[in-house]
């Protein structure tokens, strides 16, 4: 990938591109950055690539893999809800997002929604579940029933010591 960036960035510096070679170029940078896990800089890549039609849609792929791989999903919502233009399958991805970012109710909406138009499926009703499941669950600050590690490790301790009796 360094060798590759090499000729890339100089590539890039040449007056005579048209828009359409500055967009490969660029993506072609993207994917090289991202192998070398430099993810800012391949974001700035991809998203100059995507400005060119041709580019649009693998770079939003591209982005948004890195964002979801970052659990980064503010962003990867927004790219997502670029990429349902192209594939509509991209409407699990919203869904499961939402539910990521805790927001119920919009995944709720949206999978109600394509339930209508796709019909049911077992992938669907899965996720219907698991919203189900998250709605009803106590809210992260509430004291878990499940015990903390370092009480458990405490615990250990004792009955090595023979100073607690099972």
């Amino acid at each position: 990938p360094e060798l590759a960036l090499s000729a890339l960035n100089s590539a890039s510096k040449l007056q005579t591109l048209n828009s359409e070679q500055k967009s490969a170029l660029a993506y072609e940078q993207g994917r090289n950055y991202a192998l070398l896990n430099d993810f800012d800089r391949a974001i700035r890549a991809y998203k100059l690539a995507k400005l060119h039609p041709d580019f649009n849609r693998a770079s939003l792929s591209s982005l948004y893999d890195i964002y979801h791989q970052q659990g980064d999903y503010p962003n990867a919502l927004e790219v997502v809800n670029d990429l349902v233009v192209y594939d509509q399958d991209y409407y699990v991805d919203l869904i499961k997002l939402h539910m990521a970012t805790g927001d119920l109710i919009r995944s709720q909406e949206i999978l109600d929604s394509i339930s209508r138009s796709w019909g049911s499926s077992l992938e669907l009703q899965s996720i219907g579940l698991q919203i189900q499941k998250l709605k009803t669950a106590p809210p992260p600050n509430e004291q878990s029933p499940v015990a903390d590690p370092v009480d458990y490790s405490q615990y250990t301790n004792l009955l090595q010591d023979g100073r607690f009796n099972q």
